[in-house]
This record gives structure tokens, C-alpha cells and sequence, in this order.
């Protein structure tokens, strides 16, 4: 729930209202927890793909090395 209040005030700047408006946020709180985690699962792929490719380097190297 989110929930915002203002004061209006008549001609003599004195309170007369306060204005409340109250809003439903839970389809809102439930996408940010879904983008949140595809950013997880994102960041966990390329740490994978990252770790892959500089595996891949390593083991070159050393293929590389032993053919010759």
C-alpha cells in the first residue's frame, strides 16, 4: 500500500481538508522482484560465459603446447 496526504487550506491559509490518496502496489512490488531476477539470472549467465571463454583460453594453450 502506498499512501500520500496533503493539507488544503481555505482563503484565511487555515486547514479546512486533508486529501489522502491510497494506492494498490502489489502487481507493481511483484514485477520488480521478476526484474530482479532475470537481472540475477542474467548476471549469472555472462559470469558463466565468462569463466567458459577464459577456461577455453587456458586449455588452448595447453593443447596448443602439446602438438607441438
Amino acid at each position: 500500500m502506498s499512501v500520500n496526504t496533503s493539507i488544503i487550506y481555505d482563503q484565511n491559509i487555515q486547514p479546512a481538508y486533508v486529501r489522502t490518496v491510497a494506492r494498490d502496489i502489489t502487481e507493481k512490488k511483484k514485477m520488480e522482484a521478476k526484474i530482479i531476477h532475470a537481472q540475477r539470472i542474467d548476471s549469472i549467465g555472462n559470469l558463466a560465459g565468462g569463466i567458459a571463454h577464459d577456461f577455453n583460453n587456458v586449455l588452448t594453450a595447453i593443447l596448443g603446447q602439446r602438438r607441438s
